[in-house]
């Protein structure tokens, strides 16, 4: 690792702490509800902001308004995984659960890479292979939604891959940047998983 991916790795973050996990290329750093909330709310500014790769105030005021939204709704969490490459020791992603209903057991799966260098590589392959398992086994999830834009190729192929079946075309159901935005409706039910990948942990 760089010395900047080694000094992010040892943020004074004593509570509450934040667990590691490993890929082939990648290393992921967890966060769910509890430390969002302690990252905008309690830990520096600028650390925190380091840590999550956020670059701009409106970035760092959207964390900020999804924690709050996040800590009203009742019976909803969050699950992110922070993705440093290890070779390079660079902070070059993120990706997991949101919108997720534990009573319902359902959740909603997200995944970004920060710069378009880092993508056609295969990392967002690599991602999956770990988080689908992790959010069907360790989160307790029966149902995996994904709503990606119709002209996202990559990320329309990406889950079709991992087995998720279209179910629906939303109307303008993303609000970003001043632009209402379509999606298409994806869903993975962890029997299916299960039976497709039978072998992955």
């Amino acid at each position: 690792m760089d010395q900047r991916a080694n000094e992010i790795s040892k943020l004074p973050f004593a509570f509450p702490e934040i667990p590691l996990f490993e890929t082939e290329r990648l290393i992921l750093r967890e966060v769910r509800t509890e430390h969002l909330l302690y990252l905008v709310n309690k830990a520096p500014a600028n650390l925190a902001r380091q840590f999550m790769g956020i670059r701009t105030d409106a970035e760092w005021n959207n964390e900020k308004l999804r924690s709050v939204e996040t800590s009203k709704n009742f019976g909803t969490g969050f699950c992110r995984f922070y993705l440093y490459e290890k070779k390079s020791g660079m902070l070059i992603g993120a990706a997991g659960f949101h919108n997720w209903f534990l009573l319902h057991r359902r959740a909603e799966i997200g995944y970004a890479l920060i710069e378009d260098r880092w993508k056609r590589q295969g990392f967002m392959t690599e991602v999956l292979q770990f988080i689908l398992p992790f959010g069907f086994h360790e989160l307790n999830l029966h149902r995996v939604e994904a709503c990606v834009g119709p002209f996202n190729d990559a990320s329309n192929k990406l889950v079709l891959n991992f087995g998720f079946q279209r179910e629906g075309y939303m109307r303008e159901h993303y609000y970003r940047e001043g632009i209402h935005e379509d999606s298409i409706l994806y869903s993975l039910l962890k029997p299916d998983f299960e039976k497709a990948y039978p072998c992955m942990p």
